[in-house]
């Protein structure tokens, strides 16, 4: 802010004038130069819950790239609006969307919480990735995996952003395989031909989800248990406590699912659990003994779990059938 109150874009401020933190009210500096893009900062030694210095080049850009692209469509967004009822600032803010740019990384319960804030309070939070977070050789951080959401026409997604290519990345069709890990499609789309509607509702064609025999999904089991992985070998534990072997499960157990982007070999487990229960209700309760944490803030747990214990049924029938 100006010493009128005025909030003032530090691309636009004009210098020797006095400007002020919106949320602590202390002093900033603008910092603007050929080669530095414009911000502002606060002086050292200063304390502020509502502002994170230091943030990298490609944040600073990024933001300032996608502030110019809502702003030529007209939208009425802010840069780094105050929300005092939630002592947050997303990056930019058009009504109530609150569009966050993520290029390092962020704890899983700040992510959750911050995400609970707004949510509690009527925004859509919208996440971008920067590029050290995007998806490398099959992997997704567990931050990424958070942001994940779901549409019932195009699966699992989530989005990023390129500063380089100035364009906006979804990732979709998302799947997973037991050996290899995740698979997805990337859609570029660049912001000087696309509008935030375009990619907002953009919905690729559904791809045909993986399938495998389940003998090669038992024999790679095998293998883990025999080299003492770790996480195996506790899923083994686990099966053990509820008389079974992960090896020796109903040979539907092993069959393809989209919700092991969700779970990964875990599915194995609330499949074996299904075995153990003779309701939904009993299987819910039955869960409670496994330690996973449902760390999806865009997703509904409970009508995912609904829908896991109906495949679990389908599945079984047939294969009674």
């Amino acid at each position: 802010m100006n010493e009128q109150h005025e909030l003032i874009n530090a691309k636009e401020a004009t210098r020797n004038q006095k400007f002020y933190c919106p949320a602590c009210k202390q002093s900033v500096q603008l910092k603007r130069g050929r080669h530095k893009i414009a911000h502002f900062a606060h002086l050292q030694n200063q304390a502020c819950d509502s502002f994170s210095e230091g943030e990298t080049l490609e944040h600073l850009h990024a933001k300032e790239l996608l502030f110019n692209w809502l702003k030529k469509q007209n939208y009425p967004v802010e840069l780094e609006a105050y929300l005092p009822n939630l002592k947050q600032r997303p990056d930019l803010l058009v009504a109530h969307l609150a569009i966050e740019m993520q290029c390092s990384p962020l704890t899983i319960s700040r992510f959750i919480e911050r995400n609970q804030g707004y949510l509690s309070h009527h925004y859509s939070p919208w996440w971008l990735i920067g590029s050290k977070l995007q998806p490398k050789k099959h992997q997704f951080r567990s931050l990424v995996k958070s942001m994940i959401c779901y549409h019932p026409l195009a699966d699992f997604y989530f989005y990023g952003f390129d500063e380089k290519q100035q364009a906006i990345i979804y990732y979709g069709n998302i799947c997973w395989h037991y050996r290899k890990g995740y698979y997805y499609q990337s859609y570029l789309f660049p912001l000087q031909s696309c509008s935030l509607t375009t990619v907002q509702l953009f919905c690729p064609k559904k791809l045909a989800p993986f399938t495998w025999k389940e003998i090669e999904y038992r024999f790679y089991l095998q293998h883990q248990l025999v080299n003492q992985r770790p996480y195996f070998i506790s899923l083994q534990e686990f099966c053990y406590l509820h008389h079974q072997n992960l090896l020796n499960l109903p040979a539907w157990c092993y069959q393809a699912s989209c919700y092991q982007v969700l779970f990964g070999h875990d599915l194995l487990i609330l499949r074996m659990l299904y075995l153990q229960s003779v309701n939904f209700k009993q299987w819910l309760q039955l869960l409670k003994s496994f330690p996973f944490t449902w760390e999806y803030i865009f997703l509904n747990q409970a009508k995912f779990l609904v829908s896991i214990y109906e495949e679990c049924k389908k599945l079984s029938e047939k294969i009674r059938d």
